[in-house]
């Protein structure tokens, strides 16, 4: 498996393009991508309710609105917001939908850890949360025992674009970032202390 950090200001549909491309690659072709998009919001397959109130109160605004498969409902993604898409092979490792939505969540929350923060699971709702406040996303497709899409979390972005939009289906949910709780790092920085994590986790099926 690699590791590979793309950058900045990623197109989404690009990305999108790619990930739909490695369902064809071998088992043993995996790789997991790290960036950040240029600002977009995306739904996920559970969203179609959702779309004309995002269509209505974003008629002003030039904040691209993209249709995936993903899972999920809504959500926003932009600059200073670290993207995690492990584009893996599941069938492989003999690992199920949950174990591995398990797995991610396991190896994001050691990574908040290093970093000097407790997250939590809220059952009720997807993603990781500092008491009430949302800090992580995770939003998956898994097609023929491969994963595509994967994590969003608020490193350094705009919260305030989050009111746009009802994102994963709450409105008014409490956002935070690593920048709003005083941790001033990069992207770029988070993705390396995850890959490292996910090196153990995934790779060595600790």
């Amino acid at each position: 498996m690699k590791f590979q950090w793309l950058g900045l200001q990623q197109n989404f549909e690009s990305i999108f393009q790619l990930q739909k491309e490695s369902l064809d690659w071998p088992p043993h072709q995996e790789i997991v991508l790290g960036l950040e998009h240029s600002l977009v919001v995306t739904l996920g397959r559970r969203a179609r309710l959702e779309e004309e109130l995002l269509q209505l109160s974003m008629n002003s605004s030039a904040i691209p609105v993209v249709v995936t498969d993903r899972g999920g409902l809504a959500t926003l993604h932009g600059p200073g917001q670290l993207i995690i898409y492990p584009l893996i092979s599941l069938k492989s490792r003999h690992w199920g939908a949950r174990q591995y939505v398990c797995q991610l969540l396991k190896i994001t929350q050691q990574c908040f850890k290093a970093l000097g923060l407790e997250t939590s699971i809220d059952d009720s709702q997807s993603g990781l949360f500092l008491g009430v406040n949302k800090i992580c996303f995770i939003g998956l497709r898994i097609s023929e025992g491969r994963s595509y899409h994967g994590l969003s979390l608020n490193i350094a972005n705009d919260l305030s674009q989050f009111d746009k939009i009802r994102s994963c289906g709450l409105n008014n949910r409490p956002m935070t970032s690593l920048l709003e709780l005083g941790i001033f790092k990069s992207s770029e920085d988070v993705f390396k202390v995850w890959t490292e994590i996910a090196t153990k986790t995934i790779i060595n099926n600790e």
